[in-house]
């Protein structure tokens, strides 16, 4: 699926949100090579003064937000930090003013969610908001195809149950509420078949045949 993103340019940090936004789509990350991208927002992290920031063997990023109870439980925040886009992908961002919109690979998915990590942060220090819990704000890792959400199983594998809750944001669910996990079963099939080679297995069922004609039904 073509996922060239369109994020609009209203939005309470019209200038710096959107600003991030391409700064972050301007670093490739495809899944399972999320590396720079993750490092970038690691040191934006420490540039916003966060508390125990870190990097995770598979390559999540984490800082905290504390709060004035050390021993209440935290609210996670997260955000991918992968993108469909291989790394060959021009980045290219187009600017269409007159729509009042960003055009780029990946600016909405996810660019525009890790942004919002750091908005949901400049939000609460503007208002100067005391929190009575930590907030974690996590970029995490292979969220798309066959990344199988690796990168959140290993935030839930930290954190567990232990916390007020885990809030996702998407760039492309900005304004959305999803309150309702989605459950996802992925399975590896193979096929074996007399057929194969096009010559010397000529009229024979093809392993390729077979499962185009198991994904069709």
């Amino acid at each position: 699926m073509n996922k060239n993103l369109h994020a609009s340019r209203e939005t309470s940090q019209p200038s710096n949100l959107i600003d991030l936004a391409i700064q972050i789509q301007q670093i490739a990350a495809p899944t399972f090579a999320e590396g720079a991208r993750g490092e970038s927002v690691r040191g934006l992290f420490v540039k916003e003064n966060l508390k125990d920031v870190s990097i995770d063997s598979i390559g999540n990023v984490f800082a905290r937000l504390p709060g004035k109870q050390k021993k209440a439980r935290p609210l996670i925040i997260s955000a991918h930090l992968d993108t469909v886009f291989p790394a060959s992908i021009n980045l290219q961002v187009a600017l269409r003013q007159e729509e009042g919109k960003v055009v780029a690979p990946g600016i909405g998915d996810n660019s525009l969610g890790v942004a919002a990590l750091f908005g949901i942060l400049w939000f609460l220090r503007e208002r100067k908001t005391e929190l009575t819990h930590d907030v974690w704000f996590v970029a995490n890792v292979g969220e798309e195809g066959l990344g199988d959400l690796r990168g959140m199983r290993g935030v839930v594998e930290r954190f567990d149950s232990h916390v007020i809750g885990y809030l996702v944001l998407e760039g492309l669910a900005l304004g959305h509420v999803y309150h309702r996990g989605v459950g996802v079963h992925r399975y590896k099939i193979s096929a074996k078949a007399a057929g194969g080679h096009a010559w010397s297995d000529y009229g024979q069922p093809s392993a390729i045949h077979e499962l185009a004609a198991l994904t069709s039904k």
